[in-house]
């Protein structure tokens, strides 16, 4: 989610329906050869050169070539629905990941104030901290693992496998 680079569509007072005037990068990159295809132009290049239309990128978008199409206004609305779903997915996707990012620099920052023995006060905690800080100080097991499983997450590791060694290691001890 750190891509914040946006990829230009062309819209102007023709384009049918409301259309973004540009999309998430992350959201079309992955579309880069059938961009190559139908354009014989990278991604970089037609950014570079204006965007694209509407169409053209929900073609691209969508695994279609783009030979003998005719654009409709029919298909000029549909493409913009596409495009505006798009962003607005995105947006809910940033908007989840920024929590979920609040909540484990939270939980790290509880794990290291139980380890270092200088607890941060509940009121002086944010309610999301608070929360969390009561779930971590009724956590059964090691602080350390919370803080291990939390910087792994934040660093964009694998931090499920933490866990299934830690659960395996458990299932073995019982």
């Amino acid at each position: 989610m750190t891509d914040v680079r946006k990829f230009p569509i062309m819209v102007d007072g023709g384009t049918k329906g409301p259309c973004p005037s540009a999309i998430p990068w992350e959201a079309i990159a992955p579309y880069e050869g059938m961009a190559l295809e139908n354009h014989q132009q990278s991604l970089k290049r037609l950014a570079e050169r204006g965007g694209l239309g509407p169409v053209e990128a929900y073609f691209i978008m969508h695994g279609r070539t783009w030979k003998n199409v005719k654009v409709t206004d029919e298909l000029e609305r549909e493409a913009c629905a596409f495009l505006c779903r798009v962003v607005r997915e995105r947006d809910d996707l940033r908007v989840s990941h920024d929590h979920f990012k609040l909540a484990l620099e939270t939980i790290l920052k509880c794990a290291q104030a139980k380890r270092s023995n200088f607890p941060k006060r509940m009121d002086e905690m944010t309610e999301t901290e608070g929360k969390i800080a009561l779930v971590c100080s009724e956590y059964a097991g090691d602080m350390s693992f919370i803080q291990d499983v939390a910087e792994d997450a934040l660093d964009g590791k694998d931090w499920r496998k933490r866990v299934q060694v830690s659960d395996a290691k458990k299932e073995n001890a019982e």
